[in-house]
């Protein structure tokens, strides 16, 4: 089986998938849909045309306008290509080694989004082809148009896995398709698995969890731990500008050996070198330095750990105090009662800005409660003055935290 997607009724094999290739001879250049099955099939076809991918999502067709002609969006292009002859391992070969671009967005998380153009060989460095992946299945968590879904779909691919679809699914039903089809990898943003909590269950058969996208922190990996108690507990540090870059076991990173030369730590914020950067018009260089505007704790010198913070734009001044949005959050998240939440500010004439929160609960909880808790672990400047009490928080298609 290639990809099931029971919510929608899609159980596509891997036969069926060579099937719908052969059958049209045409691909979009420009494809929006949230039929992700399409969005494969087009992925494939586009890379043995050897033709450049853009991959586009719904949500910023809107930026994407100012260079795409609306007319060509989901615009059929007709090819002369025999798709004919193709069977599995002509596919695999032919996506390894094609010639096509592929352009990525950035989330525009605190932002609009960007286009990101990369290489073939620069989206599948991180892509292990091996025997001992045959057997595995992936829960699809990410949006196949960002740089995480886009890279989880080659891994599985390439390796002839099963794809679960729980992308913007609820927790029950993502609970019931762990269990139900024995799940064994599942990739996805922190906001993911925090949405999934309490873990009321274990789920045995899943061999590797990897979050990436956002600051993981030793709460979330110890629940992870016991929800997913067989499990390797990857934690990614990977970009849309530069692909996979850092991997831990843990809340802390290292740069390895082999970066040192391209990845550097300046004024606490994550700088990359433009030699493993993709292709943009809109990289700002200092010295051919890129800066990430993640912001970053050292935790050791040497050898240098650190953890990230969060994004230099999710940081404000309270009364002259520096306040990160994302930590203060990460710490409201592990109170017990708290599922998710939402920290952002409110203009204030005295102090300029004050904290508020937007949470889920999973019981009753007051505001006294909470704050009393929040005073063990964070300055009082950095303690939200106002509560709300939602039925959830908005994410991005990405799986982040919407700002």
């Amino acid at each position: 089986m290639f990809f099931i997607d029971e919510d929608n009724k899609v159980f596509l094999t891997y036969d069926s998938l060579i099937d719908r290739i052969k059958f049209d001879n045409y691909y979009y250049k420009f494809l929006i849909t949230d039929n992700f099955s399409e969005i494969f099939v087009n992925i494939i076809k586009t890379l043995i045309l050897n033709e450049d991918l853009y991959l586009i999502d719904s949500d910023i067709v809107k930026t994407t306008n100012s260079f795409i002609n609306k007319n060509d969006i989901n615009k059929k292009i007709k090819t002369a290509f025999n798709f004919q002859n193709i069977d599995f391992p002509s596919l695999t070969n032919s996506i390894i080694n094609s010639q096509s671009k592929i352009i990525l967005f950035t989330s525009g998380t605190t932002g609009n989004p960007k286009p990101i153009k990369h290489s073939i060989e620069g989206i599948l460095k991180g892509i292990v082809i091996s025997d001992n992946h045959i057997n595995d299945i992936w829960g699809f968590a990410y949006n196949p148009v960002h740089i995480a879904g886009i890279q989880v779909f080659f891994q599985a691919f390439l390796n002839k896995n099963t794809i679960v679809n729980l992308f913007n699914k609820q927790r029950e039903y993502i609970t019931t398709q762990i269990l139900k089809y024995k799940i064994t990898h599942i990739s996805a943003t922190p906001t993911f698995y925090k949405l999934l909590m309490p873990f009321d269950i274990t789920f045995d058969s899943v061999e590797r969890i990897t979050c990436g996208g956002e600051q993981l922190n030793n709460f979330l990996i110890n629940e992870l731990k016991k929800a997913f108690p067989k499990a390797k507990i990857n934690n990614i540090y990977a970009s849309t500008e530069a692909g996979t870059l850092l991997i831990s076991k843990g809340e802390y990173f290292e740069i390895p050996e082999s970066l040192k030369e391209f990845i550097r730590i300046n004024n606490n914020k994550l700088e990359i070198h433009k030699k493993i950067l993709g292709e943009s018009e809109n990289f700002k260089f200092i010295n051919d330095w890129y800066c990430t505007e993640d912001v970053v704790e050292i935790i050791n010198d040497n050898p240098l750990q650190f953890k990230i913070i969060g994004r230099e734009s999710e940081e404000i001044k309270i009364g002259g105090n520096r306040v990160n949005l994302t930590e203060v959050e990460n710490i409201l998240n592990s109170h017990p009662s708290i599922i998710a939440c939402k920290v952002y500010p409110k203009k204030n004439s005295l102090t300029g800005y004050i904290l508020c929160a937007d949470i889920v609960t999973k019981n009753k909880i007051n505001e006294n409660e909470i704050i009393e808790f929040l005073s063990d672990k964070l300055q009082t400047y950095k303690i939200p003055r106002i509560f709300k009490y939602v039925e959830k928080i908005e994410l991005t298609r990405t799986g982040k935290i919407k700002r």
